[in-house]
């Protein structure tokens, strides 16, 4: 039986995972993949780390393989592991008294996206519970939504997935390096504090092939709110998308803070129809997004066509809530 925090973690991840992972195995068969943006991927010389991070890219000085050449955008990600080099696997990310957590391989399928397999041991006499947070592909977040739970003295192996329409939603046709923050709790007491807070790189073909994604700017782009801590800009509108009315946002983080991303007492057509929308986006990270408001839910209220949209933005301090990056009230007009 889940305890407490198991079925908080739990419940959480797998309501936001679930119902679009739901819409995309049953329309997978019949979506033609929509055409990548044009993007540009630049060399990043690896940003420092906070103490206790863990580097997991395997390389030592003189042995670096030599980098991988992605795919032409055009070519479906077909390939193992997006190009993973085997030889610097297994990894150990996290290894204390009380737990070992071991990256024995990343892969890539064309049904299942990219994967990490990875095994977990709990060498403490509580039930353990393990999640990753954070979790950014080339500095575009993209979580997987996972969380596992070891009883004491156990050994686990198991999966953790992003799906291909999340891949696809985030831009992402490669994936040279993931940033996370590996979290462990102890299972049996709720009110225990975290056991581990690991941040970790992985370098799948190693640190010298790392690459932060840079977006280019479309012509079609609105930039929404800017300034030196944040910017939100529209990607596009889907007035019927697959979940409802959608607006795609694109975030940015500049500063050296998590963000929230938040939208409230927003009204479409000057009615209160608020969408309950907020992202979390990591310090220097960007994160692709969307506001969804499910066409019956607007019909209810007798919108039957969009017309404006007024977003009332506040972006704080995930730590500080009283600490506001931005805030501003923005209309679009269709």
């Amino acid at each position: 039986m889940f305890r407490t925090r198991t079925a908080f973690f739990v419940a959480i991840k797998l309501f936001l995972f679930a119902v679009p992972c739901l819409f995309a195995l049953s329309s997978c068969a019949q979506k033609e993949p929509a055409p990548a943006e044009e993007r540009q991927e630049k060399p990043e010389h690896a940003p420092s780390q906070t103490p206790g991070a863990s580097e997991a890219s395997g390389d030592t000085p003189g042995d670096a393989p030599a980098p991988a050449q992605p795919p032409a955008a055009a070519d479906a990600p077909d390939r193992d592991a997006f190009g993973t080099d085997p030889s610097l696997f297994p990894r150990v990310l996290a290894d204390t008294e009380d737990l070992l957590f071991v990256l024995k391989e990343c892969g890539y399928d064309p049904d299942q996206g990219y994967h990490w397999t990875a095994e977990i041991e709990n060498r403490s006499a509580h039930s353990l519970l393990f999640s990753l947070d954070q979790v950014s592909h080339d500095g575009v977040m993209c979580d997987p939504y996972w969380a596992q739970t070891a009883a004491p003295g156990r050994k686990e192996t198991f999966t953790i997935s992003w799906l291909p329409y999340t891949l696809e939603e985030a831009g992402l046709t490669d994936i040279t390096q993931t940033e996370c923050v590996l979290t462990v709790f102890n299972d049996d007491d709720y009110t225990a504090p975290a056991l581990l807070r690991q941040e970790c790189r992985v370098f799948p073909r190693g640190e010298d092939a790392a690459r932060i994604q840079v977006r280019e700017p479309q012509e079609k782009d609105r930039v929404l709110l800017s300034n030196d801590r944040c910017r939100i800009t529209l990607t596009g509108i889907e007035t019927e998308g697959e979940w409802g009315f959608t607006a795609r946002l694109y975030l940015e983080n500049f500063s050296d803070q998590n963000l929230i991303f938040s939208a409230e007492n927003v009204t479409v057509n000057g009615i209160m129809a608020d969408p309950a929308w907020a992202a979390p986006v990591a310090a220097g990270k960007r994160s692709a997004s969307s506001v969804i408001w499910s066409l019956p839910a607007l019909r209810e209220k007798g919108i039957e066509q969009v017309e404006e949209i007024s977003l009332p933005f506040r972006i704080y301090n995930e730590r500080d809530y009283s600490d506001t990056a931005a805030q501003e009230t923005v209309s679009v007009t269709l």
